[in-house]
């Protein structure tokens, strides 16, 4: 897209329709790739809804040598500022700290459906069902579909 107002100024009616274009089919991967940064973090957002449902605070670390009222408590309020600090980096005024936030955090839903299996054989492991593993999974694939998407792009530019 930053090539377009260089090729209108030539004058040139088909090197700007090239140009326009290139710029539509980069609008739609962009759109793609944050459809799936989205589609990500809404199944993060509902994971943690289910977690609580599935008492995921007795597999953490730390978290699951308090009593189950006190760990589940911890667990959720925990979630307060976490959330506040993704939702403001996702909405960041900078777009590089926006698209580091996407970058990591899509990461983050990879790694997340790793340490969802690593975990499966832990007594207290809970997430059995079909909705659970689809939740977590389907981040972890949204993740994946993000990271793989945003290095088809880095390679195009270099």
């Amino acid at each position: 897209c930053m090539a377009s107002p260089l090729l209108h100024k030539t004058h040139n009616h088909k090197s700007a329709v090239v140009g326009s274009v290139i710029c539509f089919k980069d609008t739609i991967i962009m759109n793609i790739k944050n459809f799936f940064f989205y589609l990500g973090f809404s199944f993060l957002c509902t994971h943690e809804l289910d977690a609580v449902a599935n008492n995921e605070w007795q597999v953490l670390p730390f978290i699951n040598l308090l009593p189950i009222e006190y760990g589940q408590a911890v667990f959720i309020l925990l979630h307060i500022p976490l959330f506040s600090f993704l939702v403001s980096m996702i909405a960041s005024t900078n777009q590089i700290i926006r698209n580091k936030t996407k970058f990591l955090l899509s990461a983050f839903l990879a790694v997340h459906g790793v340490l969802h299996i690593a975990f499966m054989n832990h007594s207290e492991y809970e997430f059995e069902s079909i909705l659970s593993n689809t939740i977590i999974f389907g981040g972890a694939l949204s993740g994946i579909f993000y990271l793989v998407i945003n290095q088809l792009q880095n390679e195009k530019r270099t």
